[in-house]
């Protein structure tokens, strides 16, 4: 039954019909970019992205997604074989937000 709810829950992103670019890149889309950061991210990757126990952000290029269709993939579906999990607990729209945050870190 939990199984089932946390499903229920999951957002379920089609890769096909996605956005290629960005296109919640405004200022106010990264400042709420950075609330949902602060909440999902920060633990892992420090307040402003400079690191931790997951990789420093603060940078142009991510060596796992070198653009930002890439980092939208990665943040969906995670890293097999490393501590960074598919992130489901948010909408694309939000995705898209914290995306636009990370770039101002650079």
């Amino acid at each position: 039954m939990l199984w089932l709810a946390t499903l229920a829950l999951a957002q379920i992103t089609d890769f096909a019909t996605l956005a290629k670019t960005n296109p919640f890149t405004s200022p106010a889309d990264a400042a709420a970019g950075q609330k949902v950061y602060q909440g999902q991210c920060a633990g892992c990757h420090g307040p402003q992205g400079e690191g931790g126990r997951g990789p420093d952000l603060a940078r142009p290029v991510f060596v796992h997604a070198p653009s930002d269709f890439a980092l939208f993939k990665l943040l969906r579906t995670g890293i097999d074989g490393t501590e960074m999990p598919r992130i489901v607990s948010v909408t694309d729209k939000e995705v898209w937000q914290v995306i636009a945050f990370l770039r101002t870190l650079s």
